[in-house]
């Protein structure tokens, strides 16, 4: 569950004049609840981590807690496979899960990245279960026109292509896999 996770419109708004989400370094940097925000590159890779507050609320994804005081996330914006990566960290800094929105290719500028998010995600439980997310928000913005054709196919290739990764041990990383607090 990204800091952006999309809603849909309501029923009566033209969905067509609606933007898809953007998703953008330093985000989290004034997102409520969340504080002790941090970023470093890691030669072309960036990765930023923020610290969930005293007073957030819990949220749950799929049966497990990814949100509450104390939860850590890391982003990581991987240049290589033009994606995003979120790593969730309970408050015992024990990982409960990754998040991986489907996002258009990264765009650096300076030393930030950007993206629009392509409405679809994954979510990597602890026991190595992969859960698509968001398919029917995906759908309406492809039927609606409120998303291009060629990004629709984007994200379905995505998909693929990250799903194969997963199967074959490839994606994420190694560096984000393995990625662990002390």
């Amino acid at each position: 569950m990204s800091a952006l996770a999309p809603t849909l419109a309501p029923a009566d708004e033209d969905l067509t004049v609606l933007p898809l989400p953007p998703l953008f370094s330093g985000m989290w940097r004034s997102a409520p609840h969340m504080g002790d925000y941090r970023s470093e590159w890691l030669q072309e890779m960036l990765v930023e981590r923020v610290t969930w507050g005293a007073e957030a609320p819990t949220v749950q994804l799929r049966g497990t807690t990814v949100a509450a005081p104390g939860h850590i996330w890391f982003r990581f914006w991987l240049a290589e496979q033009e994606q995003v990566v979120e790593k969730y960290f309970d408050a015992k800094r024990q990982p409960v899960g990754l998040y991986v929105p489907l996002c258009a290719p990264l765009q650096r500028q300076g030393e930030s990245y950007a993206t629009t998010s392509l409405l679809l995600a994954l979510w990597l439980d602890l026991p190595g279960r992969v859960m698509m997310m968001h398919e029917a928000e995906f759908e309406s913005a492809a039927a609606s026109g409120r998303m291009t054709p060629s990004q629709a196919e984007l994200a379905e290739a995505n998909i693929r292509i990250l799903t194969g990764g997963v199967a074959a041990g490839t994606f994420p990383p190694a560096l984000v896999r393995n990625f662990a607090l002390a």
